[in-house]
């Protein structure tokens, strides 16, 4: 980690006010510890420390980013956070003399302000100030558990083109400006490309050489942006050049463009990003298919996926620059998610969400659920509108009836022909990788009692899965001999499977019943068979409704994963909590009165007090 020279007396206490560690300490201080401070460049890849090696020195990040990460005794390695601009490493050690918990690796090129242990004991027996905030930090990553989403630091962006020189170039530089405009919509954003590089620094910065004065100069030069912006969006050159490396290598999140229908290929930019890949280990690259059509539908998309291990897809037409917005905020750790759980026709009052959500102007960024609340979401993150949604459930449940298909109950009381016909009507071929929206389902493996969480694939198979309930519908058999079944039997809301797959607020929508099958009070005991049909079809008779098998076998096979549904109204920036114990699960024909019932109710949520600017404002 080679010295550098250090920023002006005023640079460094400005920086260090604006830190966790030093915050609360007045000028004098600050001047104090800047004085004392070693500034070093740590080029992207390289090891800061290592688990288990002496805390020898206390780091303060003031650009760049860190990964921290726990390497356990079979090789294999787990990131635990991040670090950016900012945010403090090493107080443990210093404090306690214990050995590094954890190692340091920097994912890009960065600089950190460094305290020998001498030096920093020194200051924190004179500043106890500073120890009341390394515990309330100790504090914090307690109770957070180290999340891996990095909390504080300018955000750097690398794009460049799929293909290099016969690609989508002219689509390209659009694209860069119409993301510049959007992310800069959120937040200050810089836009830099070599010429604009050149332009501040002098001919032929972009491309200098690494270690060369002009490199410092440059490194220097990027550590005051840092400080100034919340983005810093690189754009690499056409085709493969010491600036696209610098891009990819300077980079916390990479944007692989290219354009959608045309042959999948990553062309010279291949290479470049598996050098990456082994010298950083970075493995943070998005794929982004631009649509020059916004009124086809995307495919091929997996043949895509399989060129690189991305991190995720975005789907972007040109014509709309709501897409552009959606990507921006993902890119800023802002993307909305909506979760929508299980409930059977209860599950149409999500449709009654999204009105809600559109007619209030809050984007839904990414969307996903179980059973009926995954096919609703399923079926928007398709395309479809709350109006179309009403149509196409009301020709499949309603028309088609497939939760009427009796069958000779040996593996399950329902048939399949009838769902199988209603799932072709409403998805057909369609995959999850070519849905407009970042989805994702969730089904119940029985075979080995685990949660499958489904984010590729057929989207009629994956919600087939997620909707068989046991007893009822056949379970799902798929490649290894494993059985699949309803995702709500595990996870009947899975907020935590939206939390796990990237930061930003989520909306969760339960439609799950707390009090359900509630027999006549005029039984003192659970009646016969005979007894039920006897009450049934007597014309004369008063009538003495008592839980069917269907609607005992589904509050069963949920019911513990409803309990745990509703422990999420805490982990969830808007908690949609339906009361809807007055629709019966399999009412289908009441599709259009719970769909108004979970828009009626939803749009009342929106409008107390706080909760529109908390789902906006957290996180």
């Amino acid at each position: 980690m080679p010295p550098i020279p250090a920023p002006s007396a005023a640079e460094a206490r400005a920086f260090l006010a604006a830190t966790h560690l030093f915050g609360g300490l007045d000028e004098i201080a600050l001047d104090e510890i800047a004085a004392q401070l070693e500034w070093l460049l740590v080029p992207g890849g390289a090891r800061v420390c290592r688990q288990g090696d002496a805390g020898d020195s206390l780091y303060v990040v003031a650009s760049g980013r860190l990964a921290v990460i726990r390497e356990h005794g079979d090789g294999r390695e787990e990131i635990l956070g991040q670090k950016g601009r900012g945010d403090s490493l090493g107080e443990l050690s210093i404090l306690t003399g214990s050995p590094r918990s954890a190692t340091v690796r920097a994912l890009r090129d960065s600089v950190l302000a460094s305290l020998s242990r001498e030096r920093a004991e020194l200051l924190l027996r004179k500043y106890p100030e500073t120890i009341v905030a390394v515990t309330r930090m100790l504090a914090s990553w307690l109770k957070t558990d180290l999340p891996v989403a990095p909390a504080r630091g300018c955000v750097a962006v690398a794009i460049t083109a799929a293909a290099g020189p016969d690609g989508p170039v002219a689509d390209f530089a659009d694209f860069a400006d119409r993301l510049v405009a959007s992310l800069s919509a959120l937040g200050p954003t810089l836009h830099l490309d070599a010429r604009r590089l050149d332009a501040e620094l002098g001919a032929g910065a972009a491309h200098c050489p690494d270690g060369s004065p002009e490199h410092e100069r440059m490194v220097a030069w990027l550590n005051e942006q840092e400080g100034r912006y919340e983005v810093v969006v690189y754009e690499a050159d056409p085709a493969p050049s010491p600036w696209t490396r610098r891009c990819l290598r300077q980079a916390d999140q990479i944007l692989v463009v290219g354009l959608a229908g045309s042959p999948p290929s990553l062309g010279a930019l291949g290479p470049e990003l598996a050098v990456l890949e082994d010298e950083q280990g970075k493995q943070f690259e998005q794929l982004v298919l631009l649509h020059r059509d916004a009124g086809s539908r995307p495919r091929g998309t997996a043949d895509w996926l399989r060129l690189r291990p991305f991190h995720g897809h975005h789907h972007l037409r040109l014509a709309r620059p709501g897409d552009f917005a959606r990507l921006a905020r993902f890119l800023t750790g802002k993307a909305i998610g909506l979760v929508l759980g299980g409930g059977g026709a209860r599950g149409f009052a999500h449709i009654g969400v999204l009105r809600a959500l559109e007619e209030a102007g809050i984007p839904v960024d990414r969307i996903g659920g179980t059973s009926m609340g995954a096919a609703v979401a399923a079926q928007y993150a398709g395309g479809l509108g709350w109006q179309s949604l009403l149509d196409v459930n009301r020709r499949g449940w309603v028309v088609m009836r497939p939760h009427k298909a009796y069958t000779l109950p040996l593996i399950s009381i329902l048939a399949t022909a009838r769902a199988d016909k209603m799932m072709e009507m409403m998805f057909g071929d369609e995959r999850i990788e070519d849905l407009w929206l970042s989805f994702f389902c969730v089904s119940t493996n029985l075979t080995r009692t685990e949660l499958a969480v489904h984010r590729q694939g057929s989207v009629r198979d994956w919600l087939t899965a997620s909707m068989t309930l046991p007893g009822i519908t056949p379970p799902v058999l798929i490649a290894g001999g494993d059985l699949l079944v309803d995702g709500g039997v595990l996870n009947n809301l899975p907020a935590d499977v939206m939390r796990r797959h990237g930061p930003g607020p989520i909306i969760a929508s339960d439609v799950s019943a707390t009090f359900d099958l509630r027999p006549d009070p005029s039984y003192l005991k659970t009646p016969t068979p005979w007894q039920v049909l006897a009450n049934r079809f007597n014309p004369r008779a008063k009538r003495r409704p008592f839980p069917n098998i269907l609607r005992l076998l589904h509050r069963s096979a949920v019911m513990a994963s409803t309990v745990y549904a509703k422990q999420a109204k805490g982990d969830v920036e808007l908690y949609l909590d339906h009361s809807l114990e007055g629709f019966d699960l399999f009412d289908m024909d009441a599709l259009p009165q719970i769909a108004e019932h979970g828009y009626r109710f939803t749009r009342d949520k929106l409008a107390e007090d706080g909760a529109l600017a908390a789902l906006l404002g957290r996180r």
